[in-house]
């Protein structure tokens, strides 16, 4: 029997079929649903593919975006989504496949499959043992925290992005586990090249980037510059340097000057000081020298607060007063919503796996013996699964988003759970063992007993990925197509459109119109059109909005139906915006005194602002400038 279980188990007949079964997953909804739209995130991503295409390389500046300047897209956003992508679609429609959303589709839900192969190289490296791997593997492809942002119809960053990344950390504790010292070489270049591709990719990946520069500062004043860490970071800083200061959205903001990196680059020469390997105290010294100086030699450089994440964190903690624009702003991205701890052991994206996660730490403790604190020590590759499943973990608790990286860490980590459950017996550290008993009979039944159940939870964590498959898919408001097929219709091809923020990647991409603002938050001067624009709509007379069509050469605006009002409210800190919340009514002639309230109701007429088509609560009003 264990000879079978091993055959079946065994990398070869389980990657392929992993990959595969990833794939064809993730490309149900578009095979139940052919001609699913891009929609909104993914309806800006396949334009910006489809000029990739059509040029040849992406346009320097996109005329859609921000008009009527135009937006120099490289400067805000990593683009290697959309040259991937353009590559992808010429080379598939060589072999005959001309269709780009499909193509895109198809590079989607691949990336998405082959998470399979990081996630075996990486529990393998932790926990030294294949049939681990080979579950590991089986769970992550449906885990639903991953499947869910690596649908073929959602062209989004995730999937491409977590490849990358996970793929790194994977080289990453392989060249940390590995003895030889020209295959650990030749490992160590290969995690930076995926680092730099991830980064080029996916801004979400510097998380992963942080929490390995935590695990060796840590690494290097506990343990000394060990060769594997050493050979490690010194490939990273050695060809993350040159490579970082190419990406353009890095260079605009001088990240390699910058003081994460400058230390990043000074803790890489520490590691190669033999003189640190003597003393404790020495290292802590070096380190804290090396960080000052990053600080000092860095301080014109330090990195603004990635889409206002640098305000969200303390709103999210509770330490922020009063009305902050961005922090409300941002809270209204779903994705970047929390998730309480009660949920998590039970929540959609990680299923019941989410309760062995919290778990597990406790459970390593018990398969370990119950070593005294201090005692207790992992092998470096299991030391760093651990470190960033557990900061990527906390990071989910703040942001949702974090999920789609955190998935792949949870399948190895408890894909090495269950191999140890299974077959560990007490390690010969454990007093028991010592005296050369063996493991009581309770011990191995209660082993047995939550190995079952492990699997158990895995594979109903897969049933729920697949059930979410079969009910995933991607929709527009009919009245909300009808209003952008109005405008692609019937306005100028150089008009420029007014709008919220939410609508304007689907009025770029379906109606091939500029807007004067889009769900680019990352960008510094979107958020700021935002908030002016919001604060202009929720004033009592239409001047400050006429002043913003003028300034934008806007002449048509989409307005959304009356419950859209909240969150125009909420940024721009208008009192109606409490009512609202607290399920009260606008109180008429007083509450509902606002240009934007007028112009969805069309209750009162507003100067200069002539109503063009409506349908259903969706209004598109003309812009009539003064002669």
């Amino acid at each position: 029997m264990p000879r079978v279980l091993s055959s079946l188990l065994s990398p070869r007949l389980i990657l392929p079929l992993a990959v595969v079964i990833g794939l064809y997953v993730r490309l149900l909804p578009n095979l139940l649903h052919p001609g699913l739209p891009a929609v909104s995130d993914a309806a800006y991503h396949v334009r910006l593919v489809e000029q990739a295409v059509r040029h040849g390389r992406l346009p320097a500046v996109d005329s859609l975006s921000n008009a009527p300047e135009g937006r120099r897209t490289a400067r805000e956003l990593p683009v290697g989504l959309y040259a991937i992508g353009a590559l992808a679609h010429r080379g598939l429609s060589a072999l005959g496949s001309k269709d780009l959303r499909w193509n895109l589709a198809l590079l989607v839900a691949l990336c998405g499959g082959l998470i399979a192969l990081p996630v075996w190289l990486g529990t393998r490296a932790a926990f030294g043992n294949s049939a681990a791997a080979s579950l590991a593997t089986l769970c992550a492809v449906m885990i639903p925290a991953h499947l869910g942002r690596s649908y073929g119809f959602w062209l989004r960053y995730d999937a491409l992005g977590t490849l990358l990344a996970v793929t790194h950390v994977a080289l990453a504790m392989m060249t940390i586990s590995s003895s030889q010292p020209r295959q650990r070489l030749a490992l160590a270049a290969a995690a930076a090249f995926c680092l730099v591709a991830a980064v080029w990719v996916w801004r979400v990946s510097f998380i992963v980037l942080a929490l390995e520069l935590a695990f060796v500062v840590y690494r290097f004043a506990t343990r000394g510059p060990e060769p594997a860490l050493r050979d490690l970071w010194v490939a990273i800083a050695l060809i993350g340097t040159p490579a970082f200061a190419t990406i353009e959205y890095l260079r605009a903001r001088g990240f390699v000057l910058s003081p994460p990196w400058l230390f990043a680059i000074g803790l890489a020469i520490a590691l190669c000081v033999p003189r640190l390997r003597a003393s404790r105290a020495l290292r802590v010294g070096a380190i804290s020298a090396v960080a000052t100086l990053a600080v000092a030699l860095g301080w014109s450089h330090i990195p603004a607060g990635y889409a206002g994440l640098g305000t969200l964190v303390p709103a999210r903690l509770g330490l922020v007063r009063g009305h902050d624009p961005v922090a409300v702003l941002m809270t209204e991205v779903q994705e970047l919503g929390g998730i309480p701890l009660w949920m998590f052991a039970g929540s959609q994206e990680l299923f019941v796996l989410g309760a062995w996660l919290l778990a597990a730490p406790a459970l390593f403790w018990w398969l370990a013996g119950r070593p005294r604190p201090g005692r207790w020590s992992l092998a470096p590759a299991a030391a760093l699964l651990a470190l960033v499943t557990a900061g990527l973990g906390a990071g989910t608790l703040l942001f949702e988003r974090a999920s789609v990286l955190l998935a792949p860490f949870t399948a190895m980590t408890l894909g090495g759970l269950g191999a140890r459950l299974a077959h560990a017996s007490v390690p010969a550290s454990a007093p028991a063992a010592r005296r050369g008993h063996k493991s009581p009979p309770r011990g191995r039944r209660l082993r047995r007993g939550l190995a079952v159940a492990l699997a158990l939870s895995a594979i109903a964590t897969c049933a729920a990925g697949i059930d979410q498959a079969l009910t995933s898919g991607s929709s527009v408001q009919p009245a909300q197509e009808e209003a952008i097929g109005f405008l692609r219709d019937h306005t100028p091809r150089d008009a420029v459109i007014l709008s919220l923020w939410d609508a304007g990647y689907d009025i770029q991409a379906r109606a091939a119109r500029a807007t004067a603002m889009d769900g680019l938050l990352e960008s510094d001067e979107n958020r700021r059109r935002i908030f002016v624009f919001d604060s202009a709509l929720m004033a009592p007379t239409p001047e400050p909005l006429e002043a913003l069509c003028s300034r934008y050469h806007a002449r048509w605006f989409l307005v959304p139906p009356l419950p859209y009002i909240y969150t125009v409210a909420a940024v721009a800190g208008d009192p109606i915006a409490a009512k609202i919340e607290r399920g009260e009514e606008l109180r008429v002639g007083i509450d509902t005194e606002r240009v934007l309230y007028h112009l969805m109701e069309a209750d009162v007429p507003v100067p200069r602002f002539r109503l063009a088509f409506q349908s259903a609560g969706y209004r598109v009003y003309e812009y009539v400038p003064p002669q």
